[in-house]
């Protein structure tokens, strides 16, 4: 019987653990000709989440890290709203570093039959993001029972 050292045993359930928390990656159908529909997934929240992501864009522009911060400021929770309508908003920003210039929208529509906080969908805009950059589009929907959420990024000036 061989004995598992102490260095051992906490390097394995180091391990284990984090398998435990490791989020799925979003995975999405090809989108080279069209919307395509992703892998759905817990929300931060705890309810379902369903992801789609825009056709492939031609001579695609990574979206800079800085578009999560511009969403994050732009995204209005749902106690701002008494209805069920579109609430866009946008913000054209310029990156005082490299001077290129992009149109960050955030649009939501929320159901009413749960409230979101203005910090509930952060961790999915981040997710958006990485989808966004992966699949080479400007756009990607989040539906859930809550509602949905438009985040896009259009290039102006690179």
């Amino acid at each position: 019987m061989k004995i598992l050292s102490k260095n051992s045993i906490g390097i394995t359930t180091t391990f284990i653990l984090a398998l435990l928390f490791v989020e799925a990656e979003i995975i999405c159908e090809d989108n080279g000709n069209g919307w395509a529909e992703c892998t759905s997934q817990r929300c931060a929240k705890g309810y379902d989440c369903k992801f789609r992501v825009s056709y492939q864009a031609a001579n695609f522009k990574p979206i800079p890290e800085d578009a999560k911060s511009v969403w994050k400021s732009i995204f209005l929770p749902s106690s701002e709203f008494v209805n069920t309508q579109v609430h866009p908003k946008f913000e054209i920003y310029t990156n005082p570093n490299t001077n290129s210039k992009w149109v960050y929208s955030c649009t939501v529509q929320y159901t009413q039959k749960r409230p979101v906080a203005k910090l509930d969908w952060y961790s999915e805009m981040d997710e958006m993001h990485k989808m966004m950059n992966k699949y080479k589009a400007y756009q990607a929907i989040l539906t859930n029972e809550a509602g949905s959420m438009v985040l896009e990024a259009i290039p102006i000036k690179a």
